[in-house]
């Protein structure tokens, strides 16, 4: 329904029902026996409503109630005629013009609406319910319009939290870097409205504002302690704030003490991540273990809680759990990436590099070198071949740590091969390149082939003039000429 468009993002900040206006016990009564009567839907409704009318026919109040009864059955005809007698009993009777307003909404007549809500800011200026909808009208197509006239609220009421009512507006259109702005314009949060606050927390999170969304989260707790959407948001900013403890605090007072809370996945993945950081591994993969019989609709979603389970046991130094869930989180993806490739073969090359068990090493060793091979093939990025070759290259210089056999240079030569023809060179190239050009000219001064090793040596000086290393190398390679 488009109406959908123009209503009100969460509880409204002020009511305008008239059930909310002041009323008499006699009034409550005749606005109720009217709302009753027209709920029942009888054959008839203008006769059996008559008498409470012609009782209360000179009352615009209730007159408006009776159309609002009339608009909560969503008989939109009749209310705008209750709402039209109540407007002729007293033309300075607002409540009727925003319930005019409102009805127009619901028929998808945003620019009737905005007119109707005009009418009773004009006859009560000071009365922000007008303001609000009026900008609620336009806060999809032009916030700026919407704001505007919260601008002019803020002339009649300075008593009011006009700039909170502005950041609503820019968060509920989702631009939240105004949202910021405005909800940031009121220096004194407790006149904010509890949707405010965590609107604002939640602003801030998403922008990455995370000390002042838990700072103002925090303050809404005071007055809500149990509240759920306020107590995850101080959990998961102190979460990424890398105050764990405070994080599992937070966490504990989610789960165990608050109200209506429903929890999803990444609740989870946040509780595992706050003992992740406190080194706390066996915690944490249970809460990820959760975190895998919550809902999760999305493949990659569901992978990315495997890759985490990979984390926490490669943490743990358990190889085998780490690379039995990182396969999972590869066979789980709707697609696989070179990246997925190199974070596997990473597991394996720092259980390799830690390995005393020389068979194992070499196992570790030549399974990371596979699956970097998926990285070197010619359909890759050049960035992402380079990367390959010379994580092959530093595997295989692993197993051959005196370079005597060169079992690193083919790799090295590739790497070398794409990046020297470059016309213009970064820094991470001019850093790869100095690498192999170092690993092949040791390997050339090992094999005693000194012309070709200070040729080498002499491109890495062409990078890095004050390389101090390859200067005393090509020291030594002078001296080991002259002794020809």
């Amino acid at each position: 329904m488009k109406a959908i468009k123009y209503l009100f993002a969460g509880a409204m900040l002020l009511s305008v029902s008239t059930s909310a206006l002041a009323q008499t016990a006699e009034e409550k009564s005749a606005i109720d026996a009217v709302a009753q009567i027209i709920s029942s839907k009888p054959e008839n409704i203008e006769k059996a409503i008559k008498p409470y009318f012609k009782k209360n026919k000179k009352n615009p109040l209730v007159i408006t109630g009776f159309a609002n009864a009339f608009y909560e059955q969503k008989d939109y005809n009749n209310a705008l005629v209750y709402a039209d007698k109540a407007i002729a009993l007293d033309p300075n009777y607002t409540p009727a013009y925003i319930l005019k307003g409102d009805i127009y909404v619901m028929l998808d007549n945003g620019g009737e609406a905005a007119k109707w809500y005009e009418q009773a800011i004009y006859f009560n200026p000071k009365d922000p319910i007008g303001y609000y909808k009026y900008a609620n009208i336009y806060r999809g197509k032009n916030p700026a319009l919407a704001v505007s006239k919260l601008a002019d609220l803020r002339t009649q009421r300075p008593d009011l939290a006009v700039d909170a009512l502005a950041g609503r507006i820019y968060y509920s259109s989702n631009d939240l870097k105004n949202a910021i702005e405005y909800y940031g314009k009121v220096t004194d949060l407790s006149k904010m409205e509890k949707e405010d606050i965590k609107n604002y927390s939640t602003a801030c999170y998403l922008m990455g504002k995370l000390q002042k969304s838990a700072e103002v989260a925090n303050f809404g707790l005071q007055s809500d302690p149990r509240d759920a959407g306020l107590n995850r948001l101080v959990f998961y900013n102190n979460t990424d704030l890398k105050n764990y403890s405070t994080a599992i605090t937070y966490a504990e007072k989610l789960f165990n003490q608050s109200d209506s809370a429903k929890f999803t996945y990444l609740d989870y993945i946040y509780y595992g991540h706050a003992f992740m950081g406190q080194k706390n591994y066996d915690a944490a993969i249970e809460k990820f273990n959760l975190a895998l019989e919550q809902e999760v609709n999305d493949k990659d979603q569901k992978a990315g809680i495997y890759q985490q389970l990979s984390n926490a046991y490669n943490m743990k130094n358990n190889v085998e759990k780490a690379v039995e869930y990182y396969t999972k989180f590869m066979d789980s993806k709707s697609k696989v990436y070179p990246s997925d490739y190199a974070g596997l073969a990473q597991i394996y090359t720092v259980e390799a590099q830690a390995q005393t068990d020389a068979a194992k090493q070499q196992e570790y060793f030549n399974k990371a070198f596979e699956l970097y091979a998926h990285l070197t093939s010619a359909g890759n990025e050049e960035n992402i071949r380079v990367y390959g070759l010379l994580q092959q290259g530093r595997i295989k210089a692993s197993l051959d740590p005196e370079t005597t056999e060169g079992l690193a240079k083919p790799y090295y030569d590739e790497v070398i091969a794409i990046l020297e023809p470059k016309a213009q060179l970064e820094d991470s190239d001019k850093s790869k390149l100095i690498e192999a050009y170092r690993y092949c000219g040791y390997y050339y001064f090992n094999q005693k082939d000194y012309e070709q090793s200070k040729v080498l040596f002499g491109k890495v000086l062409a990078i890095d003039p004050a390389n101090e290393q390859v200067k005393q190398a090509l020291e030594g390679i002078e001296e080991m000429l002259k002794k020809k």
